[in-house]
């Protein structure tokens, strides 16, 4: 983390001990001040991103300014209060943009056990913006989908988005476990009849049955 007056006052934050004797609220009161703080330089950051038009320009901002914001995140985690943080959820969108997926899931992970909500402007769910977000970078490892999927599972959201992560997460693992691909992508199909995956499963299926046989030949 970058040595900044806010990195210094949050590690400040993080670092003082909340008494036994203080009244219960004392840690979600200081996480508020911390809240507060982060409010405003996140206000700062985002009209930067809003003024700039370059789409990679953007995710190099948000790589260079995530770092001032770790010591925040780490002690909302610790702190494990859960209460409404449009911060927090927002950094998470960003750590998905520039392809730190394990640790957005984290904060992921966080928001969805205690019901947080997504702040303006975003539109869809929670659990919509965890699947969509991830589905749709490139790279992802199989392990990390596998996570988001887990995570999102029993959460409402629209069919189209949750085909999009099974479809992500069927191709990932299409290599290594052809039938649980297959499956996953049949799942992604019958979610969105319209999400392109017919090709994808005859190729798995046959490749398939073409080691069956393979395995076959070899036994007699």
């Amino acid at each position: 983390m970058r040595d900044t007056p806010i990195s210094r006052h949050l590690k400040k934050i993080a670092a003082t001990p909340v008494d036994a004797g203080q009244p219960v609220g004392a840690a979600t009161r200081m996480q508020a001040r911390a809240q507060d703080l982060m409010r405003a330089k996140l206000a700062t950051d985002q009209q930067r991103l809003k003024a700039t038009k370059s789409i990679a320009r953007k995710i190099e901002i948000k790589r260079e300014v995530l770092p001032d914001y770790a010591a925040y995140v780490a002690e909302v985690l610790a702190q494990d209060a859960g209460t409404q943080d449009d911060v927090l959820l927002t950094l998470m969108v960003w750590l998905i943009d520039v392809g730190s997926i394990d640790a957005a899931l984290a904060i992921a992970q966080y928001a969805i056990r205690h019901g947080l909500a997504m702040p303006a402007p975003f539109e869809r769910s929670l659990a919509e913006v965890i699947a969509e977000s991830i589905a749709e970078t490139p790279d992802v490892p199989a392990g990390l989908l596998a996570r988001a999927i887990e995570l999102t599972d029993g959460h409402d959201m629209v069919d189209q988005v949750r085909a999009k992560l099974y479809k992500a997460y069927g191709l990932a693992i299409a290599a290594d476990s052809p039938a649980t691909a297959a499956d996953a992508l049949r799942r992604a199909l019958a979610l969105n009849d319209k999400i392109g995956v017919k090709r994808d499963i005859a190729r798995i299926e046959a490749s398939i049955s073409v080691s069956g046989k393979s395995g076959k030949d070899a036994d007699t």
